[in-house]
Order: C-alpha cells, then structure tokens, then sequence
C-alpha cells in the first residue's frame, strides 16, 4: 500500500474501498512554475465501497474510554 501511495496510485479494497493519496499546493501560473516547495500538504482521502458503506449504516456505534490501562 505504502509503495502505491509513493506512486501516486490508489489502493482499492474490494469490500472495503479505495485510499486515494491527496495534495494541496499553491496556485502557480503554469507547470513550469510547480516545484516541491509549491506543495502544502500531501494526505490520504478514503473512499467506501458500497457495501462497506451498507454494513456501516446498521451499526450500531458506542463511545469507548480509550484511555482505561487494560493491563
């Protein structure tokens, strides 16, 4: 996954989705003026398949005290 995202590819998961890698940069009046400075911001954007999309609306979703030591 990690090497796709290097890429510049999506990932796709069937029943899960796609990770689709993002940026954001600074406008730049044409190509020749876009440099690895112009980039803000580079993220991954998760897109849900259908059914995973399905199954999330019949959950049932409860709030977790994550900071309890299970020790």
């Amino acid at each position: 996954m990690q090497k796709n995202f290097l890429l510049g590819c999506a990932v796709k998961f069937r029943t899960l989705g796609s990770f689709i890698p993002t940026l954001r940069s600074k406008a730049c009046e044409s190509a020749d003026d876009v440099t690895a400075d112009t980039i803000k911001r580079v993220t991954c954007r998760f897109y849900p398949s259908v059914a995973f999309k399905t199954t999330m609306k019949g959950a049932t979703l409860m709030e977790k005290d994550l900071n309890i030591d299970h020790a």
